[in-house]
């Protein structure tokens, strides 16, 4: 990466997409329904700040009185990323989990189209029972089988972008930190998903 460039949109983007590709052509054992997040950010000094992202991970600003996710969730609840898949791969489900976890898996849909536009499925909340460590209902992405990913775009993953996970990053260049402002950048636990 050329540091000294004004705009590392373009470096930035062919770094990681030459670390999806090395990973992938080493064979890294990527291949399960985990999810891998990266999250990262350039401070240069005075000049300016950048924010990558990929999945759900965040980069939170903070100051004396508020704070601002720096972040894009790349999850299924995000209409955005669900218009995204929708337009490359038809297919794909995205879905809450069902209520009984020891029946035959039954999916309820995220979205429904009313009038020609995607708006969120009002879904009774007793029909569903998986949250996740942030209190909100479990979502996930299918190809519509038991495959399935709690978020839309992963760094490997490689047996599943058949279905519309991507490790496009979202990158984001910002102004520099004054003396009032701190960083904090947060991964999710393994197995953060727990049933209520």
């Amino acid at each position: 990466i050329n540091w000294d460039k004004d705009d590392l949109t373009g470096s930035l983007t062919l770094t990681l997409n030459g670390l999806e590709a090395n990973l992938e052509k080493r064979g890294f054992p990527f291949n399960s329904q985990g999810g891998t997040t990266l999250s990262i950010f350039i401070h240069r000094g005075s000049t300016d700040t950048w924010v990558i992202n990929i999945g759900d991970s965040n980069i939170v600003l903070f100051d004396k009185s508020s704070h601002t996710v720096l972040t894009e969730s790349h999850c299924p609840s995000n209409i955005d990323e669900f218009k995204r898949v929708m337009t490359t791969h038809p297919n794909a489900v995205f879905r809450y989990t069902s209520k009984d976890p020891k029946t035959p898996l039954e999916w309820i849909p995220i979205y429904n189209q009313v009038n020609n536009e995607w708006v969120k499925a009002e879904v009774d909340s007793k029909e569903k029972n998986v949250k996740n460590a942030m209190g909100d209902f479990a979502v996930e992405l299918s190809d519509g089988s038991k495959i399935y990913l709690a978020m839309t775009r992963s760094i490997g993953d490689f047996n599943l972008k058949y279905f519309g996970i991507s490790s496009k990053p979202y990158i984001k260049k910002l102004g520099p930190l004054t003396e009032d402002q701190f960083i904090i950048i947060a991964s999710k636990l393994r197995g953060w998903w727990r049933r209520i």
